[in-house]
C-alpha cells in the first residue's frame, strides 16, 4: 500500500480526493505534515489498538469488585453523555510505509471525561515539582514550563476546558 506525504507548500487537494471514501487524509503526529493513507490500513490501526486486551480491559461492575467505592463511582457517573470521538495520528517518523497511530480521543462531555479528571489528580503530584536537566533547554524552556505549571495549579488541571473556544 502506498502512502503520500504533502507538505506545506500544497495548498489545495482536489475535490475528487476529498470524496474518495477508500483513502484517509490525517494530520502527521510530528511536524505538521499531512498524510494520505488507505482507509483499511487506517481503520485495522484504529482496531488494532482497541482490540488490545493487553492495554485495555472490560470492567463489569468496578463498585462490586471493590475497585472503586460509591464516592468515587458517584463522581465518574456522567449523567448525559455524549459519544466520544476516538481517531489516531500516523506517526510516520517512526516508519512511512506502516506508520502506527497516536491514539486520540476527543472525550469532552463524554463518559470518559470525569474518568481523566480522576487520574489527573492523582497523577499531577507526579510530575512535579519538574527539574531540568543540565544544558537541555536553557532560559526558554524553563519559562515555558514554568509558564505552563503556573496554568495547571491556577486551574486545578492538565486538561483545561474551553481556553481555546
Amino acid at each position: 500500500r502506498e502512502m503520500s506525504l504533502l507538505n506545506h507548500s500544497l495548498t489545495f487537494v482536489p475535490t475528487a480526493k476529498i470524496n474518495d471514501f477508500t483513502i484517509t487524509i490525517k494530520q502527521a503526529d510530528k511536524g505538521g505534515a499531512i498524510v494520505i493513507m488507505d482507509t483499511e490500513d487506517y481503520e485495522a490501526e484504529c482496531k488494532r489498538q482497541l482490540l488490545d486486551d493487553i492495554f485495555y480491559t472490560l470492567l463489569e461492575d468496578a463498585v462490586s469488585s471493590n475497585v472503586i467505592d460509591q464516592l468515587i463511582s458517584a463522581f465518574l457517573y456522567v449523567q448525559h453523555p455524549r459519544v466520544p470521538l476516538f481517531y489516531t495520528l500516523p506517526e510516520i517518523h517512526k516508519s512511512l510505509e506502516t506508520p502506527v497511530g497516536r491514539p486520540i480521543v476527543s472525550g469532552i462531555g463524554s463518559v470518559t471525561e470525569n474518568n481523566s479528571e480522576y487520574g489527573d489528580y492523582y497523577l499531577k503530584p507526579l510530575s512535579l515539582p519538574f527539574t531540568i536537566p543540565p544544558g537541555q533547554g536553557g532560559d526558554i524552556f524553563v519559562k515555558r514550563k514554568s509558564r505552563e505549571i503556573f496554568w495547571i495549579f491556577t486551574l486545578d488541571t492538565l486538561f483545561p476546558r474551553g481556553l481555546n473556544q
